[in-house]
């Protein structure tokens, strides 16, 4: 098991600048690619891509699921 001075050295060695990620293979920060974010568990994801452009995945609805008719009998 190790020790944690050691932990904390490693995970210290590990940490890098805004706009970079560290690299596992080549163990060094490297620059984010464009269309790339650090993901929740600190790897590289692509970023969601929006292919119309409206962010409303192109259904043209409220959201609601209903059809917007109002007969109540």
């Amino acid at each position: 098991m190790k020790k944690f001075n050691t932990f904390i050295e490693e995970s210290s060695k590990k940490r890098c600048p805004p706009g970079q990620y560290y690299c596992f293979d080549e163990k060094k920060c490297k620059k984010t690619p464009k269309g790339y974010h650090i993901g929740g568990r600190g790897y590289l994801e692509r970023d969601d891509e929006e292919s119309n452009g409206n962010g409303n995945g192109g259904n043209g609805g409220n959201g609601n699921g209903g059809d917007g008719g109002g007969g109540g009998e």
